[in-house]
């Protein structure tokens, strides 16, 4: 009965697509959460493609590859808002304009 209630092990022919990124033949990488992790062995049926993919599935799962407080990338509309600068020209006078970017 103790059997019953064990997971069975992921069988070879279980398909492993999922956070796969091929940007050339012959180069296959493990990406999450929009970082590159780890490059794989071109041969997805190889014994190494396997363990490599699985430990990196583990350890995504288990919270390795996320990113710590704090640490959220900047708000993008921050950087289109105008700047107010002092004019540099003498014919102004040094008034204030306004600049995006």
């Amino acid at each position: 009965m103790a059997a019953d209630n064990l997971i069975p092990p992921a069988s070879p022919a279980t398909p492993r697509t999922k956070y796969l990124h091929r940007p050339k033949p012959g180069i296959v990488l493990f990406r999450y959460r929009r970082k590159t992790i780890a490059r794989l062995p071109t041969d997805e049926s190889s014994a190494e493609f396997v363990e490599a993919y699985d430990a990196l599935i583990a350890a995504a799962a288990a919270g390795d590859y996320d990113e710590p407080p704090g640490t959220e990338r900047p708000d993008a509309r921050a950087s289109n808002e105008p700047r107010v600068l002092e004019c540099p020209c003498p014919r102004c006078g040094g008034r204030l304009i306004k600049t995006r970017g």
